[in-house]
């Protein structure tokens, strides 16, 4: 039976149940595995390079909440010890990549991004503290109160402790276009007037947080002329020009072939 052409498909789920043509890449996960726990993965490379395709074939490997086993099936990673690893745990998965336009278009789908990300930790048990913080943040996010950017800074560290209190393992964080935003508000001209949300947004997240296991971020550039990572030294960055991950990206000579 013949395959699919999964053109304009960038969701690994989508292309596997679809039956679509997949160039295996799953060895990806296999590589980052052997990073050390608490590093911070930045890939850069142009678009229609697989970022989104990868980045979400991580999600479905690692998603606690996920059964993703027939999806991996056959595929090169199911021929490796790395299997144990699958659907072990949370994931905190954020894509920005239609964070854009002038300020409002931006902030307005950047609230709804966080405010999905924290549906999953709102059920769970918390303490009168947490619940008070967690309310803080679903009202500003509900009312688009974009003056209370402040009360969302640290929203990605809480719902990773929060998925640790809840499952006793440490996040994931998966972080897809990251600097689409930025990139955006450069060019639309409120840049000075995001990037401390952002970096403390990031920072938070990736940098000494205790409930962190590894984290991966993509986009097109580095943003490093403001230094929005200011003080991580946990950042692995993977250009056009590093070798590692490399063939994880496009397409080789014999896949293509």
């Amino acid at each position: 039976m013949k395959k699919a052409l999964p053109i304009g498909v960038s969701d690994f789920g989508d292309m596997i149940t679809g039956n679509g043509y997949y160039a295996d890449k799953t060895l990806m996960i296999a590589e980052w595995l052997q990073t050390m726990n608490g590093n911070v993965t930045l890939i850069t490379r142009p678009r229609r390079f697989g970022k989104t395709l990868n980045m979400t074939m991580l999600r479905e490997f690692f998603d606690i909440t996920k059964d993703s086993g027939e999806l991996f099936e056959g595929l090169k990673i199911s021929q490796t010890a790395y299997m144990q690893e699958l659907n072990s745990r949370p994931v905190i998965f954020l894509s920005f990549k239609d964070c854009k336009g002038n300020y409002e278009s931006a902030m307005t789908c950047m609230y709804k991004i966080l405010l999905r990300a924290l549906e999953p930790v709102l059920t769970n048990e918390v303490t009168k503290i947490e619940e008070k913080v967690l309310q803080r943040m679903v009202d500003a996010l509900l009312s688009f109160d974009f003056g209370q950017r402040a009360v969302l800074q640290d929203a990605i560290y809480t719902i990773s402790r929060l998925l640790y209190q809840h499952y006793h393992k440490k996040a994931i964080i998966l972080i897809d276009e990251y600097d689409t935003p930025m990139i955006s508000a450069y060019e639309q001209g409120y840049y000075e007037e995001i990037h401390d949300f952002f970096s403390s947004l990031y920072g938070s997240a990736l940098k000494d947080n205790p409930y962190l296991e590894r984290a991966m971020l993509t986009g097109i550039h580095r943003i490093a002329k403001e230094n929005i990572f200011s003080g991580l030294n946990n950042l692995d960055v993977c250009t056009v020009k590093d070798e590692q991950y490399s063939q994880y990206f496009g397409l080789m000579p014999e896949e293509t072939e």
